[in-house]
């Protein structure tokens, strides 16, 4: 009994797409079933869930609380449906243009900014891009990882993954709605640039592994980015990823149900 009590007090989460199309109503005591090999692994050999364990089920827009009644075969599972929530999403609306890293960093990276609430990933290519991304596999792959992310984090409206572009075409496209923040250690102070933004959503920016050159720089001045020293130390790629957007997560905390 305390074994199973101890597993049941992290309530583990788990993705499913198009939740609330799979029955007419997401109704309190109402039944869902799933018949899925997947899913069934993940919840009974993986995580040990079993006959009355209770879990949580989400998409992007909802989350609910979810009982399991039958467990059957390998792969079909029943459980009643408890409160169903609809997602929040935090304000201001982050998007992050995340250089293409070195692949394990990339990844680092892509997990960070979802398990910290961004809300749009623009990959790009810079001058010193060191590697191709963008095939099928690649955006499968990081699709994955946001999603690992989003259930542990429980971060259910979670951050849309956009096609890949270089720097220029960004700049060239881009619009004047949002504050645009590089972070550079000859930048303004975090405060100061925090205090000055006047605007509902925010556009951050690392340099690669190396540093965007200096025409690239200017690219983004003349683009309306605000240079920002976010430590006074020079951190890897994949770190000033996770500091910048917790800390502007943190200072600009809003939320509202989406």
């Amino acid at each position: 009994m305390n074994k199973k009590n101890n597993l049941q007090q992290h309530e583990f989460a788990f993705y499913i797409p198009s939740l609330k199309d799979l029955v007419p109503t997401l109704l309190k005591g109402s039944l869902l079933h799933f018949s899925d090999e997947h899913l069934f692994h993940r919840m009974v050999r993986v995580v040990r869930l079993e006959v009355g364990s209770t879990c949580i089920l989400f998409d992007r827009e909802v989350n609910l609380q979810f009982e399991i009644t039958v467990l059957k075969g390998k792969k079909n599972i029943e459980g009643v449906i408890g409160n169903t929530i609809k997602n929040i999403s935090f304000l201001p609306s982050v998007t992050f243009l995340l250089p293409i890293l070195k692949k394990d960093q990339f990844e680092k990276a892509i997990y960070s900014l979802v398990e910290l609430g961004a809300t749009v990933i623009q990959p790009i290519f810079t001058e010193k891009s060191q590697r191709k991304w963008g095939t099928e596999k690649d955006i499968q792959r990081a699709s994955s990882i946001m999603i690992k992310a989003a259930e542990q984090s429980k971060t259910f409206s979670f951050a849309q993954l956009l096609k890949v572009m270089t720097l220029k075409e960004y700049c060239s496209v881009a619009k004047n709605e949002s504050d645009k923040i590089f972070f550079d250690p000859s930048g303004k102070h975090i405060k100061e640039c925090v205090e000055q933004l006047s605007k509902e959503s925010l556009v951050l920016m690392v340099g690669p592994e190396g540093d965007i050159t200096k025409d690239e720089k200017l690219l983004l001045k003349k683009s309306g980015f605000e240079f920002c020293a976010l430590t006074p130390t020079i951190m890897r790629a994949c770190q000033a990823v996770a500091v910048s957007v917790g800390l502007f997560r943190s200072f600009l905390g809003a939320k509202k149900i989406i």
